[in-house]
C-alpha cells in the first residue's frame, strides 16, 4: 500500500468517528423526553415524588390555607401541598404540586419537569429593607408590565416578565412577581422559574388564580387594643395589645410606643402653636412649618397631607415628608391633633393652642399601622 492510500484510510476512519460521535450526541444527549413525566434525572431515587394531582383548576374545588399569624388566607389547587419556611433569609409559604424532600436536593436541576412551585413571602417593614413604595418604584423603573389584582379589598401589584427564547437556563420565563401591603406586613409572591416554557406558563396562570383568592385577616383587631389615657392633658389613644409605652412621666415628658420587638416606633408629645403666626395659623400650616423647622429646611418634599380626624372635639392631620440630608433620604411620618373645644391661651407673645403629635421613628415605616393608631386619638375633656 502506498503512502497516499494509507492517508486516505486514516481520513476515512476520522470521518467515520466524527459521524458516529454526532449521531451518538443527538441520540443520547438530545434524546427527547420519554413518556415519563420526569426529566433526565428521573432515576434519582433521593427525590421524593408523589403522583401529580389532576389539573383541576376550578376554584370551587380548591382547598383553603389560613395563617392567623401572618394575617392571610387563600385557596390553592386540590391535592397540592403548602408548607412554611422561616429562616434568617426567608419567611415564605410554598405552594407546590409535589412534596419534595429539599434536604436531599443539592441541585435544582434535578426537579421533575412537571414540578410546579410558587411562594408567598412576607416581612415587617424595616429600615434595612426596601419599603413597599421603593419596591413598586423598582419594578416600574425596569419597565415591567404592571397589573393590579383586586382581591377581597386587597390591591395586589403584579409584574410580568416575558419568555426569553435565547435563554437555556433558569430565568427563561415567563414568570410573574407580585407585591402588596396589609396588616403591617409587606407581602410578595413569585413562581419558581425553570427552563421549560410551557411549565412556566402554567405556573403563572395558577399563581394569578391563587392571588385572586387572597383574603386579609386583620391582625390588628382594634377591639382588643389597650388604651392609654393622659389625666393631665386629657387625651387618649389606643395601640396593639403586645405593644408597650415608655416614658410615662407627666409634665411634658415624651412617650414612646414600643413594638413587640422592643423597638421604639412612635414618639408622642406636645408643643404650642401660635395661631396669630402666618406659618402656624392653621393646624395644616403648623405641620408644614414643623417639618421645615425640625428637619432643617433642606430638600423637603411633601408626600402626603391627609385629614384623618375632623369631629366635634378634635382635628387631626397625617403628614409625610421626603427629607434629604447629608445622611441620605428618608420619609418622615407624623400626625398632629388639637382640641376644637379648648380655646387658645393668651400671653404677651400672642394666642397659642396646644398641639399633640405622634411621630414615627426613622426605623418605622408602616403607614397603615401608624394611620390606625392615629385614628384612635381623642381628647377626653
Amino acid at each position: 500500500m502506498n503512502k497516499k492510500g494509507f492517508i486516505n484510510i486514516i481520513l476515512m476512519i476520522i470521518i467515520i468517528v466524527i459521524i458516529v460521535g454526532i449521531i451518538g450526541y443527538f441520540l443520547l444527549i438530545k434524546k427527547p423526553n420519554s413518556t415519563s413525566n420526569l426529566d433526565i434525572y428521573a432515576n434519582n431515587d433521593e427525590i421524593e415524588n408523589t403522583n401529580t394531582p389532576s389539573n383541576n383548576y376550578d376554584l370551587q374545588s380548591w382547598q383553603t390555607y389560613q395563617d392567623d399569624e401572618v394575617g392571610i388566607r387563600f385557596k390553592y389547587p386540590d391535592g397540592w401541598t403548602v408548607w412554611k419556611e422561616i429562616s434568617e433569609y426567608n419567611n415564605r409559604i410554598y405552594i407546590e404540586n409535589k412534596k419534595m424532600d429539599y434536604s436531599k436536593i443539592s441541585d435544582y436541576s434535578v426537579f421533575p419537569k412537571d414540578f410546579l412551585s410558587m411562594w408567598i413571602d412576607y416581612r415587617r417593614p424595616s429600615s434595612q429593607t426596601y419599603s413597599f413604595q421603593e419596591n413598586l418604584n423598582h419594578y416600574r423603573d425596569i419597565l415591567a408590565k404592571e397589573e393590579i389584582i383586586e382581591a377581597n379589598s386587597v390591591n395586589i401589584y403584579v409584574y410580568e416578565f416575558g419568555y426569553n427564547p435565547m435563554s437555556e437556563m433558569v430565568g427563561a420565563g415567563p414568570y410573574i412577581e407580585a407585591i402588596w401591603e396589609d396588616n403591617s406586613f409587606i407581602y410578595g409572591a413569585s413562581t419558581r422559574d425553570s427552563i421549560y416554557k410551557e411549565m412556566n406558563e402554567k405556573k403563572v396562570d395558577i399563581l394569578r388564580k391563587i392571588l385572586s383568592t387572597i383574603e386579609s385577616l386583620n391582625s390588628y383587631d382594634l377591639q382588643s387594643w389597650q388604651t392609654y389615657q393622659d389625666d393631665e392633658d386629657y387625651f387618649s389613644f389606643s395601640y396593639p395589645q403586645n405593644f408597650s409605652l415608655e416614658g410615662l412621666e407627666s409634665g411634658g415628658q415624651a412617650l414612646f410606643l414600643v413594638n413587640e420587638l422592643g423597638e421604639e416606633i412612635i414618639q408622642i408629645g406636645g408643643q404650642m402653636r401660635n395661631i396669630d403666626s402666618e406659618y402656624q395659623s392653621t393646624l395644616e400650616k403648623n405641620a408644614e412649618h414643623l417639618a421645615g423647622e425640625v428637619m432643617g429646611m433642606q430638600g423637603i418634599e411633601n408626600i402626603l397631607m391627609e385629614k384623618i380626624i375632623d369631629s366635634n372635639q378634635v382635628l387631626g392631620y397625617l403628614s409625610q415628608w421626603k427629607i434629604s440630608t447629608i445622611d441620605g433620604v428618608f420619609i418622615a411620618t407624623r400626625s398632629d391633633f388639637e382640641s376644637k373645644t379648648e380655646g387658645p391661651s393668651i400671653s404677651e407673645f400672642g394666642r397659642f393652642k396646644k398641639v399633640f403629635s405622634l411621630e414615627a421613628t426613622r426605623d418605622f415605616d408602616d403607614l397603615e399601622l401608624f394611620r390606625l393608631i392615629s385614628s384612635t386619638f381623642r381628647f377626653n375633656k
